[in-house]
């Protein structure tokens, strides 16, 4: 997550995290620090959000289009520095 937010951080990408840990941003915020992460991270301690993008699983990564529609999904971990996951979204930014 870091290297791709450090990657399209100046290309009109967020890339961001929404953790539902239950103990809310007492363990989150440790935890970005530690590992010196500087991308956003939401906290959904009753997980609103995750019930409104019909989440199931934990990791789930969502491509939201400027709309705010999805526009990929994808469950368990994902590279979004990798080069597939950088190639689609270069080619969503190129479209639009």
């Amino acid at each position: 997550m870091q290297k791709a937010h450090e990657r399209f951080q100046d290309r009109d990408v967020a890339i961001l995290t929404i953790s539902i840990d239950g103990r809310g941003e007492r363990a989150v915020a440790p935890f970005m620090t530690q590992h010196g992460y500087t991308f956003p991270s939401l906290v959904d301690q009753r997980m609103e959000v995750a019930r409104k993008f019909g989440m199931r699983l934990v990791p789930t990564t969502y491509v939201l289009n400027r709309e705010g529609a999805i526009v990929g999904a994808g469950y368990g971990p994902i590279d979004v520095a990798g080069p597939e996951f950088v190639q689609f979204l270069e080619a969503l930014l190129s479209a639009s």
